[in-house]
């Protein structure tokens, strides 16, 4: 496990070392199929029988598709982390418009951090 997490830290190094060098590659990104796609590569069917699991309609942006898929892992992979010692779990995965802009979110019912 500890290894796993070596090598995927070394390799988002190396994917953030070469956005410097390279710059950004903005294209249109279908967001609803990027975020199923993660949860499935990320989620065994094992541990998706665990969860609930609400992926809304996501409307399409435009990004460096690259690190959007750096940003989702890293979001639904703190979902699952976080939310697998409840005993009934839930990620839901939205998007609203909010100033002409695209907000988009993952709630979860994880353990949560204390706000103090």
């Amino acid at each position: 496990m500890n290894t796993q997490k070596m090598d995927r830290l070394i390799s988002d190094l190396l994917n953030l070392s070469r956005i410097g060098k390279n710059g950004l590659v903005i294209s249109r990104i279908d967001m609803t199929a990027l975020v199923r796609s993660i949860y499935h590569e990320i989620a065994s069917p094992e541990i998706q029988q665990k969860f609930t699991f609400l992926l809304k309609s996501l409307p399409d942006s435009y990004g460096d598709s690259n690190l959007l898929r750096q940003v989702w892992t890293n979001l639904i992979s703190n979902a699952i982390k976080f939310t697998l010692p409840k005993r009934r779990r839930s990620i839901e995965i939205g998007c609203h418009v909010e100033n002409g802009a695209n907000i988009y979110y993952v709630k979860d019912n994880g353990v949560g951090f204390n706000p103090e």
